[in-house]
């Protein structure tokens, strides 16, 4: 009621239909009732999914899985995104509807950090918080054979080598 002619109206629900309708009134009476019409609040951004967690032990692969956000901003989660750094920055490697993803041809004695987001018609999420998982280290490379590198003496040999092309993630 009063004599404005716009009004703001708080705390609506998100991704909600609303009617409308208007009538003026005065010292003679009031009006009829105006034609209704709709109007629909839009859905906000889902809050963050929690931090993401191992599934499986940490290979040359592993499985990561992950909960839905607390709050979906009003209209249902249509996707997670995945990304994972190993060192250079972070990198998209899943896209879809699923919470559970298998990181495959992983080095060995890697650290990897995986975030999590989720996207809806409201938009896409903040992060989650990072997890960090290190894969298991294996036995190095083969060695190539030693190489005489001086003259052999009665007495001794010197002999030099290379490391072998693969460390397997521990020195």
């Amino acid at each position: 009621h009063g004599t404005d002619l716009s009004f703001k109206i708080l705390n609506l629900r998100r991704n909600t239909e609303y009617k409308f309708r208007l009538q003026a009134k005065n010292e003679e009476g009031s009006s009829q009732w105006s034609d209704a019409v709709v109007y629909r609040t839009l859905p906000d951004c889902p809050s963050a999914p929690p931090r993401p967690h191992l599934k499986s032990k940490t290979h040359s692969q592993f499985t990561i899985t992950w909960e839905s956000c607390k709050d979906s901003g009003g209209s249902p989660v249509t996707k997670y995104l995945l990304e994972i750094d190993a060192g250079r920055g972070f990198e998209h490697i899943y896209e879809g509807e699923d919470r559970e993803f298998i990181c495959e041809r992983l080095m060995p004695g890697q650290n990897y950090r995986l975030r999590v987001s989720c996207c809806s018609n409201g938009g896409q999420s903040a992060w989650s918080d990072v997890l960090t998982a290190q894969t298991n280290a294996v036995a190095p490379g083969q060695c190539l054979p030693p190489v005489l590198c001086s003259k052999a003496k009665s007495t001794s040999l010197q002999l030099k080598w290379l490391v072998p092309d693969s460390t397997g993630g521990a020195p």
